[in-house]
Formats: C-alpha cells, structure tokens, sequence
C-alpha cells in the first residue's frame, strides 16, 4: 500500500508534456495584396470578425484568377493581423488559413 502511495505521488507532481504533430496539406495557395478590412458584428454571435479583402496577383485555386477579389473572415482578436497594402502568401484549405506569411517578389 505504501509503494502504491508514493508511486502515484510522483507520479501526479511530475509535469507531463505531450506533443502531436499532424501534417494536413492544404492544396490551395494564393498570392494576395489586402486592400481592405471591415469587422463584422451580430446579434446572433458573441464574436467580432473581420473580412478582409484581398486582390489576387498569383493563385492555383481553380475559381479564382488574376486580379479577382478574395475576402477571408477571421476572428478580430484571433493570432492572425495584416496590414493594408502588403502582399501575402495564404495556405488555405476548404477556406480555412493553414499558414501566412508576407510576400516579397522574387528577382
């Protein structure tokens, strides 16, 4: 019984980490200036979003082009904050930002 005391003791006062690593590809990559911004409030929901618009200047998503508009909403106090009038390039999937980073043209 005392074994048992003490094993469990030690073992609830270690700290225990974990670390989960998943990989999930995000297929759609866009190239985009932001143009504008507009937050979005509702009754219906206790979150304040943002729309931010984009102007596309490089993209493989099959129902985008050059130069379409692209609009992203996000949470206004999420992790993510653009600034109007960089270029970023968005790794999305199903419409869901998986990475940003800013653009810089390449020589």
């Amino acid at each position: 019984m005392k074994r048992l005391f003490f094993f469990l003791l030690i073992l609830f006062n270690h700290p225990v980490f974990s670390t989960l690593k998943v990989t999930i590809p995000c297929p759609d990559q866009l190239i985009a200036k932001l143009t504008g911004q507009r937050d979005i409030s509702s009754q219906e929901s206790q979150h304040v979003y943002t729309n931010y618009d984009f102007q596309v200047v490089k993209t493989n998503m099959a129902n985008l082009s050059t130069g379409n508009s692209y609009t992203l909403k996000l949470l206004k106090y999420g992790p993510l904050n653009f600034i109007r009038g960089l270029t970023y390039k968005l790794s999305l999937r199903n419409g869901l930002v998986c990475d940003v980073t800013t653009y810089e043209k390449e020589n």
